[in-house]
């Protein structure tokens, strides 16, 4: 299932898709009667469909402080925004993105209290989450509704929240103005304290930092985790970090979970990274079980798929893997 499967009903889901494909044709097709030809549907449900999303990018360019763009523009000035930043857009506006929003932000709220909110019933509510309640199900959380919240081990509540509300703000939109500086302010420490991975966007920490910072004030206890000094050896970031700093001390198991959460980003981009090296120097000499469960896994790709060995000899490559899978054993 697609990102935004997750989010979109089917009429947004169709839109999406429209603009998607439309925006890729070449010049000589993007007109109306030619899409309709194409879709095999009349013109006029084209021009419907090009009118609701044209004023969608509009309250899109409103939030970003973008001029407005007239009805009677042509269509490739009305469309001239990218396809990933008009998905955001919609799961932003979705009900189930504004349903994972309130779940942080109105743990007090009913469904009913949401539903009125949404202006719409809660019949509706609980038919468009079934897919993001499908999916939660698989890490063992379940979506409560009297009142709303998400329940389940905290850990991987505070991630799974992080992540879905991070698909919905990829385009910069502050999800939390009532904390203020405080996101940008805690994420800025936790960088400074190398407590990250390297080329993690600063953007995704603020937004795991605030669900942090909000759970931690409702009161959502973290279970007891590994010692981060112990996780910063596994994950090769004790020796950068030099020392554990403040943070660390203060907030042992919310530094442990955020530093795994970014190594889950695979986020190693070239071989000459410092951490790399350490990485994968500490699990190839330890011969841990993560590192053979890597090994393993490239052995039976070569194997199966027949690609060439020098390909998946690639230090990244092999990081990376190795990055998913220690963060995936120690969460």
């Amino acid at each position: 299932m697609l990102t935004y499967q997750l989010f979109l009903g089917h009429n947004d889901q169709a839109r999406l898709e429209f603009y998607q494909q439309y925006v890729d044709l070449p010049r000589e097709y993007q007109t109306a009667e030619a899409v309709a030809k194409l879709r095999r549907v009349s013109s006029t449900s084209v021009y419907r469909m090009i009118q609701i999303i044209s004023d969608e990018l509009n309250e899109l360019r409103g939030e970003r402080g973008l001029k407005y763009v007239p009805t009677s523009a042509p269509i490739l000035k009305k469309f001239n925004i990218p396809a990933p930043a008009y998905a955001v857009y919609l799961m932003r506006k979705s009900l189930v993105g504004q349903f994972m929003l309130a779940v942080v932000q109105h743990p007090e709220w009913t469904v009913k209290d949401f539903a009125v909110a949404q202006n719409t019933s809660t019949a509706t509510v609980s038919r468009r989450l079934k897919n993001m309640s499908a999916f939660l199900r698989r890490f063992d959380l379940r979506l409560a509704f009297n009142p709303i919240g998400l329940c389940g081990n905290e850990m991987v509540a505070r991630v799974a929240l992080s992540e879905i509300l991070w698909q919905i703000c990829q385009d910069g939109t502050q999800l939390f103005p009532e904390l203020g500086d405080l996101p940008e302010e805690s994420a800025t420490r936790i960088e400074a304290a190398k407590l990250v991975m390297p080329n993690f966007a600063h953007s995704r920490l603020q937004v795991i930092c605030a669900v942090n910072i909000i759970r931690a004030n409702q009161h959502h206890e973290l279970p007891a985790m590994r010692p981060l000094e112990e996780v910063l050896t596994v994950t090769g970031s004790k020796d950068l970090a030099g020392h554990i700093p403040a943070l660390g001390h203060e907030l042992p198991n919310t530094m442990a979970l955020i530093h795994l959460q970014s190594m889950l980003g695979a986020g190693f981009h070239v071989p000459q990274e410092p951490l790399l090296a350490r990485f994968i120097g500490y699990h190839a000499r330890m011969n841990t079980a993560e590192w053979q469960l890597v090994t393993l896994v490239i052995k039976r790709v070569k194997a199966v798929a027949g690609i060439d060995e020098h390909q998946l000899e690639d230090q990244v490559l092999i990081a990376n893997l190795l990055s998913i899978t220690v963060a995936m054993n120690l969460l």
